[in-house]
């Protein structure tokens, strides 16, 4: 009986420390929001209300975070705006003739995996992701948003 019980508690510790410890996933998600961090960029986890006002085409926004510059050199009189980049693939040709100069801009770039959405602000740039990969993602995601950011003041 005293063996039943000492294994009984021993469980219950052990299982009240590994719940507690975070998991390979969370410990991968913390060290690449570290080092975007420590490259200079911001992260923003999205709530109800930001996915319906800024990617109303998004049903399941769980897993995506944007990550945003705001100390890139940007034009005074720059708008808001959101470009769709997942899915464009599935676009009609007649819907690609729509598109401004800068949406072929940026429906023509190499993008990192994960990739949803590019947002503009007026203060800088962002980018919708879905955080796959590693920590030398966050190194092609910094030269993205530079790139976005040179195109944006060019046009």
């Amino acid at each position: 009986m005293g063996i039943v019980i000492a294994s009984f508690i021993t469980l219950v510790v052990a299982g009240s420390i590994l719940w507690v410890k975070p998991s390979r996933r969370d410990v991968r998600i913390a060290d690449i929001r570290r080092k975007a961090m420590s490259h200079g960029m911001r992260v923003r986890l999205l709530d109800e209300k930001l996915v319906r006002s800024m990617f109303p085409w998004l049903s399941d926004h769980r897993g995506l975070s944007i990550y945003e510059s705001h100390n890139l050199d940007v034009p005074v009189d720059r708008e808001m705006r959101v470009f769709r980049v997942n899915g464009l693939e599935d676009l009609h040709e007649l819907d690609r003739l729509n598109f401004d100069e800068l949406e072929r801009k940026i429906s023509s770039y190499d993008m990192p995996d994960g990739i949803e959405a590019i947002v503009v602000y007026p203060t800088g740039v962002g980018l919708l992701w879905n955080e796959q990969g590693d920590e030398s993602a966050v190194d092609a995601l910094s030269e993205l948003l530079q790139l976005v950011n040179r195109e944006y003041k060019a046009v």
